[in-house]
């Protein structure tokens, strides 16, 4: 993850570096997002964090001529792989197979019907422990639309 309040460019550099040298074949490079309902947002809301899209933007492009250069290919907007190391489920989900998301905000699609679990963490956790379902018969997994691959 990148653009983490503190996080050098440099730190970041190190860090995609020491993966590479790990042998890593598959790398999920993304970038810290402001989600409602975390401290992050409240505290960007407050002031305490910026967020800048410059900033962003210089990280994301080191990770690209880093991992490119370490023959890792760029297949989504997040993902670096080297051949063959796809990740199965962003690949099942950009054909529209099933998949299933576990965790508050999650996704599944199953049987061509996309999911949803509550966004909120502490009612995610609170219903999955009283079900001890996860997202089979969980109350807080609600249909959201119908799904269908392109062709």
């Amino acid at each position: 993850m990148f653009a983490i309040p503190g996080q050098s460019l440099s730190v970041w550099e190190n860090t995609l570096k020491e993966a590479v040298r790990a042998g890593t074949d598959h790398i999920s490079a993304y970038n810290l997002t402001y989600e409602e309902d975390t401290e992050f947002f409240r505290s960007l809301s407050r002031g305490e964090k910026i967020q800048d899209p410059d900033e962003d933007a210089a990280y994301f492009e080191l990770a690209e001529n880093i991992l490119e250069a370490a023959g890792m290919r760029h297949y989504e907007t997040s993902n670096y792989a080297r051949e063959g190391a796809r990740s199965p489920h962003n690949m099942a989900y950009w054909k529209g197979e099933d998949y299933v998301g576990i965790g508050p905000g999650a996704v599944s699609t199953i049987d061509g019907v996309r999911y949803s679990n509550t966004r909120n963490t502490e009612t995610y956790i609170r219903t999955t422990l009283k079900t001890a379902a996860g997202t089979n018969g969980n109350p807080s997994l609600r249909k959201t639309t119908a799904w269908s691959a392109s062709p």
